[in-house]
């Protein structure tokens, strides 16, 4: 049963993987499906109301990272806020009345008419090149704090916002080594290549383990069969 269990889960993802790559054919990004949804649902409660405006994850947002050796740290240290959504500032307290209405705990929608003008400052926000000024001034909000550091001295000197492309961080005077490996890349122009990379890899992995319990399922059943002959 244990098998059975086992060759059904890994079934699944495979589908799953499929389903991704299928997507991403179709030259459209993964996010999260959570969100995805409760962006709808923004934009259906706009629609009903005759509000003409865009509903946009910060995410889909950003156009370009100029040196792509930064992307990992900064995409991890931006972690969920990356999937935030971004509204005309008119509009911004109707999509805060949606999100409390129905209850949306998936969605967290930028205060975008509150956000504070400002300018990119060398920062982690040069990296990111954003033509959208609400997701820009957001970005600056998030980024213009944390120093790109090149050496552990470095970001020593950096204790209140600094980052090494390692993922090591420093803020609010403490430290930490984020871990990168799970970060879903979903920034710039080329995050369909990089994700598609990623499915791949992962679908083999899962392949690979599918066929294994295939294999020993295979021999087990030819032991059950030995042993009733």
């Amino acid at each position: 049963v244990h098998l059975e269990d086992e060759k059904r889960i890994r079934h699944e993802e495979l589908t799953n993987l499929e389903k991704q790559l299928k997507q991403l054919d179709a030259n459209q990004i993964i996010f999260p499906e959570e969100v995805v949804k409760a962006k709808q649902v923004i934009k259906d409660a706009f629609a009903k109301k005759g509000i003409n405006a865009e509903v946009r994850m910060f995410a889909e947002l950003v156009q370009d990272l100029k040196d792509t050796s930064w992307r990992q740290a900064i995409e991890t240290f931006l972690g969920r806020k990356r999937y935030y959504l971004i509204v005309d500032g008119k509009y911004c307290l109707e999509a805060m009345r949606v999100l409390q209405e129905k209850k949306l705990h998936a969605a967290t929608v930028v205060i975008t008419d509150k956000l504070p003008d400002s300018e990119v400052k060398g920062s982690a926000a040069e990296q990111l090149v954003i033509p959208n000024v609400d997701a820009r001034r957001y970005a600056n909000y998030l980024l213009n704090g944390i120093h790109l550091c090149d050496s552990l001295n470095e970001l020593h000197e950096y204790p209140k916002g600094g980052l090494l492309k390692d993922g090591m961080l420093a803020k609010s005077y403490a430290v930490s080594c984020m871990n990168m490996k799970k970060t879903q890349i979903c920034l710039g122009q080329d995050a369909i290549e990089l994700q598609k990379k990623s499915v791949r890899e992962q679908k083999q992995i899962v392949q690979e383990a599918y066929d294994q319990v295939m294999d020993k399922l295979k021999q087990t059943k030819e032991k059950i069969s030995s042993l009733r002959g």
